[in-house]
């Protein structure tokens, strides 16, 4: 950036206060009106005037009364179309029901919560399969681990086709552990 000669501050400022001043010229000599009536009104809302103008309390009925249309979503070509979906709620139903069962008076013990787990994880598999509907193959996961002062946060991530596959999740904890349940339903062609 090049220095301002001397004097040239001064002159910047001027320049900028006769644009100024021409702009509130322009703006004196214009008319107020340009076409557009707005006429205001007021009513209490809380207490407090509320003014809007005419035209935007026209627009805001002209907008209360289209129609709302419902769109579709639809399924890409690429998409699987299962016959039946996934009965998830089914599903956690089942897992809310079956962990408190094997759970509740189990302390945790990190060897013996490991077996447990994989237990768990076939019965889980097992008593969803029952409700699945054909074609679709189950992912069981099931994490136990000690109830303590630290926060835990069980994550997942999948791949799949939002139209065709689905999860079910469920959780339980006692006073020494807590567990939670995740079975993937993927569907294949």
């Amino acid at each position: 950036m090049s220095p301002l000669p001397a004097g040239g501050e001064g002159h910047m400022l001027e320049m900028m206060s006769q644009k100024t001043k021409r702009a509130k010229d322009k703006l004196s000599r214009e008319p107020l009106d340009k076409g557009v009536t707005f006429t205001a009104s007021s009513s209490l809302v809380n207490g407090k005037k509320n003014r809007t103008s005419s035209r935007k309390q026209l627009q805001l009925q002209l907008n209360h009364h289209r129609p709302t249309s419902i769109i579709q979503e639809q399924v890409p070509l690429w998409s699987a179309r299962p016959e039946m979906k996934f009965p998830y709620i089914q599903a956690e139903e089942l897992m809310q029901a079956h962990l408190p069962s094997k759970l509740a008076g189990v302390a945790y013990h990190p060897a013996q919560c490991a077996h447990l787990a994989m237990v768990l994880s076939g019965e889980i598999r097992d008593l969803v399969k029952a409700v699945t509907p054909p074609r679709y193959r189950l992912v069981c996961s099931v994490s136990i681990g000690s109830k303590g002062q630290d926060g835990v946060v069980v994550s997942s991530q999948s791949l799949w086709d939002p139209h065709a596959d689905s999860f079910a999740t469920s959780h339980y904890a006692n006073p020494t552990l807590f567990c939670v349940a995740l079975v993937h339903a993927i569907y294949l062609e």
